[in-house]
């Protein structure tokens, strides 16, 4: 089997390459936002279909060198070749093409391509295993960096910042989330971008705030919850020290809107969250909604909860309150 480092380096030629196309489109402006299909796990928007000729002849060619299985949010589960044993695919390789379609595609903030490897285990391949992750940011058009975090087995994880007028790397940096004792005054991200459950996703929130700092001060704000619509920018901001704080309880909300005669609408799924590597090798804690090391199976369909701390003493100063909300909300 290939080495981590070449794994390494055909993702960032994959995504580099990716980037690329995403770029051009967006010089072009209107109608990304279009909606042009339905894939296997998320609807596809017309930004997000510019790689996928690309990415099928780029996975076609390694799987010559490498059998492969690839998990797809478009195409699902795909062979590279075809019709071999499935012991006999090396590697197991989870992409998400771009996350935050709906950020980009309106040039308001940068998507991310991510990308995890992991030695194949057959279907009970998990998020634990991948031992190589990258993911590159599509940058809007009024910016000129993109910058492409790397984390690959037995290295300190990384982040170059990549200037795409002159094509070249002007630093590396190491990653390093926030050293903050507590969220007071800092970013957090409670997640709750689409209609459905935000009322109850709100009383998390003001509960959460409440437990912690008192009630709200007249003129004063003790914490600011960002809404950046996509899982793998508050992966980024959280092992980049601009978030302190991370809950995604979509999931949760299930069983309140059934009751309700409603349907529980778009959640995290694993190919959202699959470069959890790089954050968690920076340092920060990622879990499920039970605390534990959040570890769901390599798939398109799993509907996932997870929280994420940025260091020990934000996870002890919050996550007693959040498993105390979460067994009101199961209530």
């Amino acid at each position: 089997m290939e080495s981590f480092s070449d794994i390494t380096h055909r993702l960032k030629d994959l995504q580099s390459q990716m980037r690329n196309n995403y770029t051009k489109a967006l010089k072009t402006g209107y109608g990304l936002w279009k909606v042009a299909g339905v894939g296997s796990g998320d609807v596809v928007f017309k930004i997000d279909k510019y790689s996928s000729d690309l990415i099928v002849d780029y996975f076609s060619r390694w799987g010559e060198e490498t059998p492969l299985i690839l998990i797809d949010e478009e195409f699902g589960t795909l062979q590279f070749p075809k019709n071999l044993d499935q012991n006999d695919y090396k590697i197991r390789v989870i992409l998400d093409r771009l996350d935050g379609s709906r950020e980009i595609a309106f040039d308001l903030r940068a998507a991310w391509i991510l990308t995890g490897v992991a030695i194949n285990k057959g279907e009970k391949t998990s998020l634990n295993d991948i031992s190589v992750a990258v993911q590159t940011s599509i940058p809007t058009t009024r910016e000129h960096i993109s910058e492409i975090l790397i984390s690959e087995e037995d290295k300190k994880p990384v982040l170059e910042r990549f200037n795409i007028f002159n094509n070249e790397i002007e630093e590396t940096l190491p990653i390093t989330p926030s050293k903050a004792k507590s969220i007071k005054y800092g970013k957090v991200s409670i997640v709750s971008f689409f209609p459905g459950a935000k009322k109850e996703i709100g009383e998390i929130e003001d509960k959460l705030f409440f437990k912690l700092f008192g009630p709200v001060q007249r003129g004063k704000a003790f914490a600011y919850n960002d809404q950046w619509v996509a899982s793998a920018a508050q992966q980024y901001a959280l092992a980049t020290g601009k978030y302190r704080f991370v809950f995604d309880p979509r999931p949760l909300t299930e069983k309140i809107l059934n009751k309700r005669g409603e349907e529980l609408g778009l959640c995290c799924k694993p190919y959202d969250i699959c470069t959890k590597k790089i954050a968690t090798d920076a340092g920060c804690i990622i879990t499920d909604e039970h605390g534990n090391d959040l570890n769901p199976k390599l798939d398109i369909e799993t509907n996932v909860t997870w929280a994420g701390y940025a260091n020990n003493d934000i996870r002890k100063e919050v996550e007693p309150i959040l498993m105390e909300l979460i067994e009101e909300m199961k209530d």
